[in-house]
């Protein structure tokens, strides 16, 4: 009797340092989010480290509809999107009658941000007013947008808000535009990758 109880104490210990010793489902962390450039089908937790700068990369074809004066600037409807070395930032290479307007957006998510400042453009003014003449206008330019990137990373959509800003007064044939004058316009764009 002595040693079933002995036996049965051994068998308890064992039972008990096994139980004790049992690991814990190991957990890989990384990106969880299928849509992620970096995607990991084997992490169990996220550890927020995802990019989506391959889904935004490409030329675009498409329309830009503007509501007002700069119809006449963006009536081609080219957009290029071009990686950089920040996993969450691209340059993007809108084609317009005045040049192509390179801006710096920040990807998060399916959606890209833009608020960028461009100093010290050189209009004609025939762009803004067809068949206007005179010297170059010497302006800023501002964009502040948010594109949506569609699930299936073929179709790029959202609203540009435009703003020229006059750094020097200047005639437009013969109406005088005084230094700080501004522009404005709103310009729904819709492009499909190529």
């Amino acid at each position: 009797m002595k040693n079933l109880i002995k036996v049965a104490f051994s068998l308890l210990l064992v039972s008990i340092l096994m139980i004790s010793c049992k690991k814990d489902d190991e957990v890989l962390k990384g990106c969880t989010d299928i849509n992620g450039d970096n995607y990991n089908a084997n992490a169990t937790e996220s550890n927020n480290s995802c990019t989506f700068v391959k889904r935004f990369t490409g030329k675009y074809a498409g329309e830009f509809k503007c509501a007002g004066l700069f119809a006449t600037v963006f009536n081609s409807a080219e957009v290029e999107i071009v990686e950089l070395a920040a996993k969450t930032e691209v340059n993007i290479l809108i084609s317009s009658a005045i040049g192509v307007l390179p801006v710096k957006g920040v990807i998060d998510g399916n959606k890209l941000l833009v608020d960028q400042t461009l100093p010290n453009l050189k209009i004609a003014p025939g762009s803004l007013f067809p068949g206007t003449t005179g010297p170059d206008i010497a302006a800023d330019g501002r964009v502040v947008t948010v594109l949506t990137i569609s699930d299936d990373n073929k179709k790029l959509t959202g609203s540009l808000m435009l703003t020229l800003t006059t750094k020097e007064p200047t005639l437009i044939g013969t109406n005088p535009i005084p230094a700080g004058f501004s522009l404005n316009d709103t310009c729904g764009f819709v492009g499909a990758k190529k």
